[in-house]
Order: C-alpha cells, then sequence, then structure tokens
C-alpha cells in the first residue's frame, strides 16, 4: 500500500510536469548528420520535429569541408539562406575589404589561342598585384565602398574600372564590370 500511494503521488506530480517541459511529440526535434566528407567532416545536417509517422523534415543546413555554415534551407517556410546572407559584415567597406584578403585566381580561354589563360590576383590591404600566365603584371589600387562594390585603380595609368562584386561563397566570388561604357563582363575569382 505503501508504496502503491508513492507511485500514485509521483504519477500526480510528475505527469504534469513533463507536459509542462515540451515532452510530447509534436514538439520533439533532433537532428541527424546525414553526409559527410570523405574525411568524415560534417557536410549536411538536418533538423526533424515531431516522432515516428509525425516526423517532419523542418530545417535542413550544409557546411563547407572546413566545417563553415554556407546553406540554410528553412523547409517548413521554404526560405533558402545562402553564405552571403550569412555574411552581413561583407556589405560594409571594410568587411568587404577583408573578405579580399589573400590570392584569387582567374582563369579564361585565350580569344587568340586555344590556351587557358590564368591570372593571379595577390591582395594585401588595398593593393593588388596581377600577375599574369605570360609574365605580365599589373599593381592595382582597391578602393572599397559599402554597396558591394570596388573600384581597382592602376595609379600610373590613371585607369580606373567600377566593379560589382557577388560573394558566392568564402572561396569563391564574381565581378560584374560596371564601369561606364565598358562591356558588362562578369568573371569568376576562386581563393587560392
Amino acid at each position: 500500500m505503501k508504496y502503491q500511494t508513492h507511485t500514485l503521488l509521483l504519477l500526480v506530480f510528475l505527469l504534469p510536469a513533463l507536459g509542462a517541459t515540451g515532452c510530447d511529440s509534436e514538439s520533439a526535434q533532433r537532428q541527424d548528420i546525414i553526409e559527410r566528407y570523405t574525411g568524415g567532416e560534417k557536410k549536411t545536417v538536418v533538423t526533424y520535429s515531431g516522432s515516428g509517422e509525425n516526423e517532419k523534415l523542418i530545417l535542413r543546413k550544409t557546411f563547407d569541408i572546413e566545417g563553415e555554415l554556407f546553406l540554410i534551407e528553412d523547409i517548413n517556410n521554404g526560405v533558402i539562406t545562402e553564405w552571403p546572407a550569412l555574411h552581413p559584415e561583407l556589405k560594409t567597406s571594410e568587411g568587404l575589404k577583408n573578405y579580399f584578403q589573400g590570392e584569387w585566381v582567374y582563369e579564361n580561354k585565350s580569344e587568340y589561342t586555344d590556351k587557358t589563360l590564368r591570372t593571379i590576383f595577390k591582395i594585401d590591404g588595398n593593393t593588388s598585384t596581377q600577375m599574369y600566365t605570360d609574365g605580365g603584371v599589373n599593381v592595382w589600387t582597391f578602393q572599397f565602398y559599402d554597396d558591394l562594390s570596388l573600384e581597382m585603380i592602376i595609379p600610373n595609368e590613371e585607369q580606373t574600372a567600377m566593379f560589382q562584386v557577388e560573394p558566392v561563397t568564402k572561396d569563391i566570388l564574381k565581378l560584374k564590370n560596371i564601369t561606364p561604357k565598358a562591356s558588362p563582363e562578369i568573371i569568376t575569382l576562386i581563393k587560392n
């Protein structure tokens, strides 16, 4: 009898507490890593809500091989958030400048031969040294702006070009030439 009373008291006090903490199947969420890179690093993590037949996929996150989040898919609301939106600091001139630091590579086919031309941009602060496959070198000064644009200036030649910057990931960006009277060429740079 004594044990039945204790059991009854536990049930009377414990069951409402469990209900108040959200232990029902509708609000339960769990995460699973469903895809990994060959080295074992997580690539895709999904979040489920509910359980059993009521389980529902609600969120998918994709990471690069270094573990940085670059894509969020909110399945419930149909919203996809890509890498640039996860980094609002890129919309500032200082954030854009920091993003550009290092070596970037641009490859394109020659107009005159079937060779692929490779250009390496070494960016340090506001200076870019542009080295070409054929050995040519240009030194540009960059001016970064808050609207995801940059101006490239060759000081001794008084030549300038304006570009709209479209960061794709931390290692890939696109530059669209928006210089007046220039063709709207789009070039893709890859971090070296």
